[in-house]
């Protein structure tokens, strides 16, 4: 039966007022790829290359996964670009919804940016990256480079796991993101990294090749993250940092529940300093950051650092910023990383203050984390709500991991 015409036009009106605010990217063979929307769902290896290629990603409500991902069998998966540039970088929330992205090969020495996001977070709007394992992915380019992100400027980063990474750049090269600025407050949490990250020149981090504190009042909190690996460059190498860079005032970093066992090495012959088993220095850009201040609390570092500006947590620190935390909470492990001081550098006594060198076997042993001040620690090990460590000697090498990487 033949419907009359302004019935079929009170239909047809419904249909397109329901997608406006639900909108699914169709079959691989659809073309068409929304760039704005409250939900945007991805299904396939060509639907995320189409839409790396949006030109904005103004109304970007949220981005799921619907499926694994596996670049590599996308016809043209060097098609692929960073999501968001710096006119116009992504902001909305981008849920990996568990799922895995993997096959992502960018192999692009010369460009800047570069990672799965180019640029993400802007000064007035939060991105969101969560809940998405990156397997072997694979980037190389010359300024800002990391496996999630080349430049992540406001929001959060949590659920992330990322492994057998690799990592190369001239600059900022991070297991996890390049540059870490926050034009707004970042956090970055549960995350996991193993990998290597490499700098032909310098900055080079486990996590991050450098943060580095522009805007006067912003922090960045780091929490209930690990990496593994090696990361090196010509100097500025840390386990998790590369650099922190002072360059405002009232502006905060922590560090909070963090296993670091990340290989430092020299690339190449050069005699530059400043490596460290978290953080490779801590520098003030200009003016001294009044107000500025460093905090940690359950941090260790195992892995080896080379003895040029050496210090099992940070390699070198002059800077005006406050360093504090948890005394005798922030650990490294004085054979793997062959430091015999914490810090070096104008300001290591602060660093030394509320640090503690241990054997490789007492890093190992649940005593040195259940004597005052005391670890949430648990061993054996098993998923409990008032805990967050775990210690088991088969597991993590016998160093103490995150539950939640093994619940």
């Amino acid at each position: 039966m033949a419907f009359p015409s302004h019935l079929r036009l009170s239909v047809a009106l419904l249909a397109s007022l329901f997608v406006v605010g639900v909108v699914a990217i169709g079959a691989p063979t659809a073309g068409a790829v929304a760039c704005s929307g409250a939900e945007i769902t991805i299904s396939s290896p060509n639907q995320l290359v189409e839409f790396s290629h949006c030109a904005n990603y103004t109304g970007v409500g949220t981005v799921t996964l619907a499926n694994d991902i596996d670049l590599a069998t996308e016809t043209s998966p060097q098609d692929f670009q960073p999501i968001g540039t710096l006119s116009w970088p992504f902001r909305g929330t981008f849920d990996g919804n568990g799922k895995t992205i993997s096959g992502l090969n960018l192999a692009t020495p010369s460009s800047n940016h570069v990672g799965l996001f180019g640029y993400a977070g802007s000064l007035t709007e939060d991105a969101v990256i969560r809940n998405l394992t990156l397997a072997a992915p694979q980037v190389t380019g010359n300024v800002y480079v990391g496996s999630l992100f080349g430049v992540l400027q406001s929001g959060t980063v949590e659920n992330v796991r990322v492994t057998n990474a690799q990592v190369a750049a001239l600059q900022r090269a991070g297991g996890l993101g390049g540059w870490l600025r926050p034009y707004r407050s970042v956090v970055v949490r549960n995350a996991s990294v193993q990998g290597t990250a490499t700098a032909s020149s310098s900055y080079a981090g486990g996590l991050f090749g450098q943060v580095y504190f522009q805007n006067t009042g912003k922090s960045a909190t780091i929490e209930r993250v690990s990496a593994a690996g090696s990361a090196a460059a010509n100097g500025r190498v840390g386990g998790a940092i590369g650099e922190v860079t002072f360059d405002a005032s009232s502006s905060s970093l922590t560090i909070e529940d963090a296993a670091v066992r990340v290989g430092l090495a020299r690339h190449g012959d050069s005699s530059s300093s400043y490596f460290g088993g978290v953080i490779g220095s801590i520098v003030d850009a200009a003016a001294p950051p009044v107000g500025s201040a460093v905090s940690l609390t359950r941090v260790y570092a195992a892995g080896a650092v080379p003895d040029h500006g050496r210090g099992g947590i940070i390699g070198s620190i002059s800077t005006a910023a406050t360093i504090g935390g948890t005394t005798g909470t922030v650990v490294w492990d004085t054979q793997a990383t062959g430091a015999t001081v914490a810090a070096t550098g104008a300001d290591a006594a602060e660093v030394a203050a509320i640090s503690v060198g241990r054997s490789t076997a007492q890093m190992k042993a649940l005593a040195t984390f259940t004597t005052s001040p005391a670890w949430p620690i648990v061993s054996p090990w098993q998923a409990a709500a008032d805990r967050i460590w775990g210690l088991c000697a088969s597991i993590n090498s016998g160093y103490p991991f995150l539950l939640r990487e093994y619940a």
